[in-house]
């Protein structure tokens, strides 16, 4: 099978790094804040998270509906898993290398980074943040903000009863 999920359990499996990032590829997180996370994995935390609703964004980088729905996502992993970010669903992640290769990945689509949140929660890694500045995307979006929002919250839910 193809996919995000499968590419990114395929390389936190192989990986051989003291850290390892993981950025989308679309051009909306500036690499740039690699040096700020790393600095921060080398200190406090196990996990860093680029955080588009900390930071700053492009106009139309964001709608409003997925800017609610990142916000009332980030209330339910806290509610559900005392994580204490504010965007569980970013595609800018820095990891300590043995965080990433100890991940069991099981998701396939857009559920990943909330799936890789959970784990990382239950393990009791340090979840740290950094505030990024947010592109908007040069293509169009495959999100489909309500049905994607909801099987985030499904994935966040049945994942804490598990």
């Amino acid at each position: 099978r193809r996919g995000k999920g499968r590419a990114m359990r395929t390389a936190f499996e192989s990986v051989g790094g003291d850290y390892v990032f993981m950025i989308d590829a679309d051009f909306t997180y500036p690499a740039t804040y690699i040096p700020l996370m790393l600095k921060l994995l080398e200190g406090k935390y196990d996990v860093v998270l680029g955080s588009r609703l900390k930071g700053q964004r492009e106009e139309g980088a964001m709608t409003r509906l997925n800017m609610v729905g990142n916000l009332l996502l980030a209330l339910l992993a806290d509610l559900l898993y005392r994580t204490r970010i504010s965007d569980p669903c970013t595609g800018f992640w820095g990891f300590r290398g043995e965080v990433a290769r100890g991940l069991k990945l099981d998701a396939v689509g857009f559920e990943l980074e909330v799936s890789m949140l959970v784990e990382i929660a239950k393990k009791g890694y340090r979840i740290g943040e950094v505030p990024i500045y947010y592109r908007r995307r040069p293509t169009p979006t495959k999100l489909r903000a309500l049905r994607t929002g909801f099987r985030i919250g499904r994935t966040l839910v049945r994942k804490r009863f598990r």
